[in-house]
């Protein structure tokens, strides 16, 4: 009889172990997923979809980018997509960020050209890549 109370005492505790062992794997999961969604539930605070707020604070006609090849080169200005650019006071930079001069905006260069409110902010100059 103490055999079978063992044995019965051991499938218990056997159980109970699953058990707890999926409650951890289960808070596992929530603790993984929740993040995502806790500060919205402590604050009580609602999140705007970044779409929608990136929408309102800049439009089409507040910041835009032209990417191309320049195409000829002035004193003043360059040639990209059929278009000329001012570049004069104009900051140019690679894309590491460190401020180039005039001399790197050469023909064939691969540039991006910033511009907020229409005006140019910033020319990004590209290294040469080998093909």
């Amino acid at each position: 009889m103490i055999k079978k109370c063992g044995a019965a005492l051991k499938e218990q505790e056997m159980k109970q172990a699953i058990c707890l062992l999926l409650l951890i794997c289960l808070s596992m999961v929530f603790t993984i997923t929740a993040p995502a969604h806790s500060s919205e539930a402590r604050t009580g605070k609602g999140t705007k979809s970044p779409d929608a707020t990136m929408q309102q604070r800049l439009t089409t006609s507040q910041v835009r980018t032209v990417e191309g090849i320049i195409q000829h080169v002035t004193d003043d200005a360059i040639q990209v997509r059929g278009k000329y650019y001012n570049v004069l006071g104009t900051p140019l930079k690679n894309p590491s960020g460190e401020s180039l001069k005039k001399e790197f905006l050469t023909i064939g260069k691969k540039v991006e050209i910033f511009f907020q409110e229409d005006r140019i902010t910033l020319i990004l100059i590209y290294d040469d890549m080998a093909e």
